[in-house]
C-alpha cells in the first residue's frame, strides 16, 4: 500500500477514535446529547462506504475504544485508588476491557459495511438494526455492561426520559440512530 493511502486509513480510523471519544460529551456532566447524534453520524457514514467488512469492522472498532477508554476512564480510579491496584496494571485492565467492549460496535459497523445494499438502505436501515442489536447484546446477552448506552444521553430530555418508561435505555439508543439517518 502506498505512504497516502496508509496515511488515509489512519486518519479515516483516528476520525472514527475521535468520534467515539467525543460520543462521551453526551454523558453526564455534560449532558451535550446532540454529540450522540453527530457522533454516530461520522460513524456510520465510514463505516456505509467502507471497502469491506473488515474495513467496516476495523472502524467501529476504533469508534468503541474510542466510546470506552474515554467513557471508562473511571474504572481506573476505582481500580487504583480505592482498590490499591498498581497504576500501569489499572490502566492495562481499563484497556483490556474497553478493547473487549469495542468488539460490539465494531461488529455492528461490520455489518453495515458488509451488506450490499444501497447506501441509503444501509444508513436507514442497517445501520439502526446493527447498532441496537450490538447495543443490546453489549448490554444483556453477554457482558450486563449497558453503561455508556448513547440511550443514557437522552434521560433528561423530558419526552424521551418519558419514553424510556417503555423503550428502556436500548430502546432510547434509537433515538440518535434514527436522528442522523433522517
Amino acid at each position: 500500500a502506498s505512504r497516502a493511502n496508509m496515511k488515509a486509513k489512519f486518519l479515516t480510523l483516528f476520525a472514527a477514535f475521535a468520534a467515539g471519544a467525543l460520543a462521551v460529551a453526551a454523558f453526564a456532566p455534560f449532558a451535550f446529547w446532540p454529540v450522540s447524534i453527530a457522533s454516530l453520524a461520522v460513524l456510520f457514514g465510514l463505516a456505509a462506504r467502507a471497502p469491506g467488512r473488515r474495513a467496516g469492522f476495523a472502524l467501529g472498532y476504533a469508534y468503541g475504544l474510542g466510546l470506552f477508554l474515554a467513557g471508562t476512564s473511571w474504572i481506573y480510579v476505582s481500580l487504583t485508588l480505592y482498590g490499591g491496584m498498581p497504576g500501569w496494571m489499572g490502566a492495562l485492565a481499563v484497556l483490556a476491557f474497553a478493547a473487549f467492549l469495542a468488539l460490539y460496535p465494531g461488529l455492528a459497523a461490520m455489518a453495515i459495511a458488509g451488506v450490499r445494499v444501497p447506501l441509503a438502505w444501509r444508513l436507514a436501515v442497517v445501520a439502526p438494526l446493527a447498532w441496537g442489536l450490538a447495543e443490546w447484546a453489549r448490554g444483556w446477552v453477554f457482558t450486563g455492561f449497558g453503561w455508556n448506552g448513547l440511550g443514557v444521553a437522552f434521560h433528561e430530555t423530558p419526552v424521551l426520559a418519558q419514553a424510556a418508561d417503555l423503550l428502556g435505555v436500548t430502546g432510547l439508543a434509537f433515538v440518535p440512530v434514527f436522528v442522523q439517518t433522517v
